[in-house]
């Protein structure tokens, strides 16, 4: 199982820089392996963080491991632009104002509710103003 816990990863450099020289063949587990699973793992600041609290032997680590690093923290940088900005998107999206779509058959179905509405509003409002309007004494208005 791999190290978990950034003690755990300082332990096992620490064991590697002890019972390990650099650029030795002879183990399946070469610090080539370790330097890339760690900033796997750990993401590059972290890894520069734990190797910089052990005492490495000198030259242990890869030649393109700087560049890797630079690689690997340049990628992570343009991840989190990425998901910053795909949130900020999202989140305008979420909080801005939405039509209300609805399908054809309910927006006929409504409109026509609204229509009878109008109609009865419209009937109400026209019986009101001709009772206001005819004469209520028998025939004829007198002014």
């Amino acid at each position: 199982d791999l190290p978990a816990t950034v003690t755990e990863w300082e332990h096992l450099l620490s064991l590697m820089s002890s019972q390990h020289p650099p650029n030795t063949t002879e183990s399946t587990l070469t610090w080539d392996r370790i330097a890339v699973t760690l900033i796997d793992k750990l993401g590059t600041a972290q890894c520069c963080r734990v190797l910089s609290q052990v005492e490495l032997p000198p030259q242990c680590l890869p030649d393109g491991f700087m560049h890797l690093v630079y690689k690997c923290s340049t990628n992570e940088a343009s991840q989190r632009s990425a998901c910053r900005s795909l949130l900020e998107k999202y989140d305008s999206y979420l909080w801005s104002p939405k039509l209300s779509a609805l399908s054809p058959h309910f927006q006929h179905l409504i409109d026509r509710e609204r229509h009878r509405k109008q109609q009865k509003r419209d009937n109400f409002i026209g019986s009101s103003v001709r009772r206001i309007v005819r004469p209520q004494c028998g025939g004829s208005v007198v002014v």
